[in-house]
This record gives C-alpha cells, sequence and structure tokens, in this order.
C-alpha cells in the first residue's frame, strides 16, 4: 500500500519523526497507511497514558511534508559549502574600482594631563562578504554570557569563524581579498587598493598575561585526567565593523577601548604530550 499523501517513505520517517517532538505523538507507519481521509475513524495514539486524536496529524500531512523536505533540502544546501560569490570584488579590482580604509586604533586617555596610549601591533583584517560573518559572530556573543564555559569559549570560536571564512575566500578564488595589516607604533594602519564594495573589517588586539596560583603536580596529572596545565592566557579585544567602500573614497576609522565590540580571553596550556 502507498504511504500516506502520496508520499515516500523516506518523507514519511522523516514525519513521524517530527510529529513525536511537535506533537508527542509517534504513530506507527501502519496507522499512517490506515488513517487516511476517507476512511474509518481514526485510531488514537496513546501518549503517557492520554489519548490524542491522529486526525490532525493527517489533516496537516502535505503540510508536515513541505516543512520536512524543506528542512531535509536546506539541510543538504548547508552541508554543500556553496562556493562565495566574489564577481563583483574581482571585477572592481580588475577595472582599478578601488578605495582606501585609514584609521587609529588606541585607548583614550584617563586623565585630561594624560595622553592617549596607541596600541601598536593590532592585527586588522579586510574580508569580503560580510552579511556570510556577522551572523555567526553575533550569535557566540549573544551566547558569552550564558555560562563560563561560553564566556571562556567565544573568542575562540569567534577566530574559528574568521578563519573559515578566509578558506572560503580563498578557495572561491578570491586570495587577494584577504586585507591584513598591522597597526604601526603611533596605532595607525592604511589598507590601500581595496576593491570597491561591502567589507567587514576586524581588529584583534592581545595581551598576554601570565598565570598565578597553584597548579596540578606531575603525580595528579599521572593519576588523574586533568586538562593540561594553564600556564597564561591571553586578554584579547575584538573590534568589528561593516565598511561599503566606494571607488575613490577613503573611509576613516577610529577604535578605541570604548568602542570594543568584544572582549574575552583565550587560555594558554602547557603541552604535556598527550
Amino acid at each position: 500500500m502507498a504511504p500516506p499523501c502520496g508520499l515516500p517513505s523516506s518523507t514519511v520517517a522523516a514525519a513521524a519523526r517530527s510529529w513525536r517532538g511537535a506533537w508527542g505523538v509517534e504513530p506507527t507507519e501502519g496507522e499512517m497507511q490506515e488513517n487516511r481521509p476517507g476512511t474509518e475513524p481514526l485510531r488514537a495514539a496513546r501518549v503517557a497514558g492520554a489519548r490524542r486524536s491522529w486526525a490532525a496529524a493527517i489533516t496537516g500531512c502535505h503540510r508536515l511534508a513541505v516543512m520536512v523536505t524543506g528542512a531535509l533540502l536546506l539541510s543538504a544546501a548547508t552541508a554543500s559549502g556553496v562556493a562565495l560569490d566574489l564577481d563583483a570584488y574581482l571585477e572592481a579590482a580588475r577595472s582599478g574600482v578601488a578605495g582606501e580604509i585609514a584609521g587609529r586604533i588606541y585607548e583614550e586617555r584617563r586623565r585630561l594631563d594624560l595622553p592617549e596610549r596607541p596600541l601598536p601591533g593590532t592585527t586588522v583584517t579586510l574580508l569580503p562578504r560580510p552579511e556570510v560573518l556577522t551572523r555567526p559572530l553575533d550569535d557566540v556573543k549573544r551566547g558569552a554570557r550564558d555560562s563560563h564555559d561560553a564566556f571562556r569559549a567565544a573568542v575562540p570560536r569567534m577566530l574559528r569563524a574568521q578563519q573559515e571564512h578566509e578558506r572560503a575566500v580563498r578557495a572561491a578564488g578570491g586570495a587577494g581579498l584577504v586585507l591584513t595589516v598591522h597597526t604601526g607604533a603611533d596605532g595607525t594602519f592604511t589598507v590601500p587598493n581595496v576593491p570597491a564594495g561591502a567589507w567587514i573589517l576586524i581588529a584583534r588586539e592581545d595581551t598576554v598575561v601570565p598565570k598565578t596560583g597553584n597548579q596540578s603536580t606531575k603525580t595528579d596529572r599521572k593519576m588523574y585526567r586533568v586538562p593540561p596545565a594553564l600556564e597564561a592566557y591571553r586578554s584579547v579585544r575584538l573590534w568589528v565593523r561593516e565598511i561599503t567602500l566606494a571607488g575613490g573614497a577613503v573611509e576613516a576609522v577610529e577604535l578605541t577601548d570604548r568602542n570594543v565590540w568584544f572582549s574575552g580571553v583565550v587560555e594558554v596550556r602547557a603541552d604535556d604530550g598527550r
């Protein structure tokens, strides 16, 4: 007998799993076969001792099929890793339609009689297609305060997302579109010949902070499954800006300790050989 609503067997199975979570009902395939519209009254499904009508499940069969099929297609498209479309950037680069991004990164003065403190050596990276990267970065930022572990993992996750985007850009033929510079002694930077288009600027400043306090002993590491000793941690400040650059334009960027996008840490642990 054909599956209900003319659906393939695989979709029926997916529908059953979906209804389990959505309705608290897990139908058997036989129930889905027998209880099609226009047949005998529907057989009730028993869940946690309560009887629920299966009619609602059959009425929503077509809608469920569309939802399940759409979810499967979306999952397949995501897993396929569709290449980035960089044609507009590459064409702008070939045509010489470019601008410049220049800026300064510093800590504001603490008192009127003190100078501003530039942040030399800060890494500044420009990447095309900012909309691809902003969502994962924002997701990590929103969840960073949920727990201690989430906060500790936030910066490494953000840096991995950036690295993955850089790899995707290079794989799409845009190796020349991954632009990285460092601030000078006065905290300034300049990125010339940037093809016109939408960009994401990510600036990262690291400060290594030594770890003090008790650490696990060699005996502890032999007897217990303890993580490698924490030697230090890197205090990381990130600035994230979206910039739309026109040909011939110069975009000025000013990044300070007061407009940091996210502050977090990266742990530095000893390699114990395991």
